[in-house]
């Protein structure tokens, strides 16, 4: 027994040494800010500011938005603005107007690869608060940024064209600038997050504030940067208001251009904020789901905007599918006095069978129980669990199995770690069910170091609340949860360190909904130790 004691903490302590040597620091974005200007109409550029890793203009990807039509933008980060000095300080006093002043003084003058300029000396500059949910507040002038001390070194951006002023889910695709993880707190840490963008559409400007038939029951000081008489407000500017405690948004507000040479506020002719139960937009961090998909990220057509009131049917759009729109619907319901999306009617059908469907695939060879599950060349073999509360093998102990997991089956990767690459999940049978449980080993098992969070939600995967516990000392372990179409593979690139370790459950057919409804009975692995 002591033997064992000293092998378990020389073994941790082996861990923490390593995840202390090897983790890889990667750009973290700190603060999100959008630049218009009247120079360029119809066009704004999304600034993302991250505190440095060194990497500098070497890092690329794209900042995908969808508008409530579900059409795809994408802000792809071409450009890159080196900061004179040290870079920018920041702190829990900073605000708006600092962002405006240092990128005007170091940014002025570039253009982008399609000739685009995403900043002007007479550009308008929003950053970006938490609101509530995963709503974004725009703020200008002297509203506070939340954001960690420390000094930003990165300044990068992506232009969007022939876009207008609305609302936006953005999140982040491809990228190693990755959600910020240091001391909380900070303004955005994480994403996808419902944006509403200013886009300048014209010359004009309003010049009084918006009318007190809008104005009930918002936040005084979120209309400070509304009033057209002390400010600057041009055409296509929206109004970042924010509203009362236990009211919601219903609308946007935008300064609109009369194409006279005038401009005046838009919104309806009703308050923006009411009282009444509503709907966010479905999303895990809202938790406003109840038995639907939890891939499903958006709602369409008139349903998009902002909330949606209780009663509201409405199509949807799902994780991985682009622009695809739903056949079925969800609906809005009042339960306990907090509007959730439940299943509308008999069309409903998850995010399974999006319209048009993915075209079936080949089936590859071997296929066993529906599955293909290959890390490389190398098939992992299927272990049908059967209802089995436990399992125990040479190699590995598994014990106190989720209910919800106890019919799957258990693909147990034998390779060596460094070998642990180039993961493929294929599905062979209509519908597949796939969840990924890892050993979990901070800081060096996190969002910026490459392993297994960094690369699973760009492949589509959702955090799940089933989390196994790995070994005797019970350490933490992580899971992630993708549904695949026929005959189609989901691939997780080479991770750019070694893995922990991990175990695959795969089943055909739809998890039931809802999927592992509480985290009793998390199971507890025992296997050959992977260092982070």
């Amino acid at each position: 027994a002591t033997v064992s004691v000293l092998y378990w903490s020389l073994h941790m302590l082996l861990i923490s040494v390593l995840c202390g040597l090897l983790i890889h620091v990667e750009a973290q974005l700190a603060v999100i800010c959008t630049a218009t200007s009247k120079q360029q109409p119809g066009t704004f550029a999304m600034w993302l500011m991250a505190y440095g890793s060194g990497g500098g203009e070497n890092v690329t990807g794209a900042v995908h938005m969808r508008d409530g039509s579900a059409k795809i933008t994408t802000a792809r980060l071409q450009g890159f603005c080196k900061p004179i000095n040290e870079g920018m300080e920041v702190g829990a006093d900073t605000v708006t107007d600092d962002f405006e002043t240092y990128l005007k003084m170091n940014c002025l003058g570039l253009v982008d690869p399609e000739d685009s300029v995403p900043l002007f000396a007479d550009s308008s500059i929003e950053c970006y608060n938490r609101d509530t949910g995963n709503y974004a507040l725009g703020v200008k002038g002297s509203t506070t940024i939340t954001v960690s001390t420390g000094v930003l070194t990165e300044f990068y951006y992506g232009v969007v064209k022939g876009v207008e002023s609305g609302v936006f889910t953005a999140w982040l695709n491809e990228t190693s600038l990755v959600p910020c993880s240091r001391t909380l707190p900070c303004s955005l840490p994480k994403l996808p997050w419902v944006f509403h963008v200013s886009v300048n559409n014209g010359p004009a400007k309003c010049t009084d504030s918006p009318p007190s038939s809008l104005t009930a029951n918002m936040v005084p000081w979120s209309l400070l940067e509304c009033d057209g008489a002390s400010t600057s407000i041009e055409a296509g500017e929206l109004c970042q208001f924010r509203c009362q405690p236990g009211y919601s948004k219903t609308r946007i507000m935008e300064c609109v251009d009369n194409g006279d040479g005038t401009a005046t506020w838009s919104g309806g002719t009703t308050e923006l904020c009411t009282s009444d139960v509503v709907c966010m937009v479905p999303s895990e961090l809202n938790r406003n789901t109840r038995g639907i998909s939890p891939y499903i990220n958006g709602v369409a057509g008139h349903c998009s905007s902002i909330t949606s009131p209780v009663g509201t049917s409405c199509t949807y759009t799902c994780n991985g599918f682009g622009e695809q729109v739903s056949l079925g619907k969800i609906k809005c319901v009042n339960e306990q006095g907090k509007g959730v999306w439940r299943v509308d009617g008999t069309g409903y059908n998850g995010c399974a069978w999006i319209n048009p469907p993915p075209p079936r695939g080949p089936v590859p060879a071997p296929c066993v129980n529906g599955v293909q599950v290959k890390i490389g060349a190398e098939n992992v073999e299927a272990v049908p669990l059967k209802g089995a509360i436990q399992y125990s093998s040479a190699d590995m102990t598994l014990t106190d199995i989720p209910e919800s997991m106890r019919e799957m089956n258990m693909h147990l990767p034998m390779l060596p770690c460094a070998d642990y690459m180039d993961l493929k999940l294929t599905c062979c049978a209509d519908v597949c069910e796939f969840v990924l449980s890892h050993y979990h080993c901070p800081p060096c098992s996190d969002e910026v170091d490459g392993g297994f969070p960094y690369l699973l939600p760009r492949a589509g995967f959702a955090p799940s609340s089933c989390a196994p516990r790995y070994g005797v000392a019970e350490e933490r372990m992580v899971s992630y949860r993708i549904q695949v179409q026929a005959g189609h593979t989901v691939e997780i690139p080479s991770l750019t360190k070694e893995a922990t370790a991990f175990v695959v459950f795969s089943q055909t057919g739809p998890l039931p909904s809802p999927w592992c409804p509480s985290d009793a009975g998390n199971a507890s692995i025992s296997a050959p130790v992977c260092l982070c």
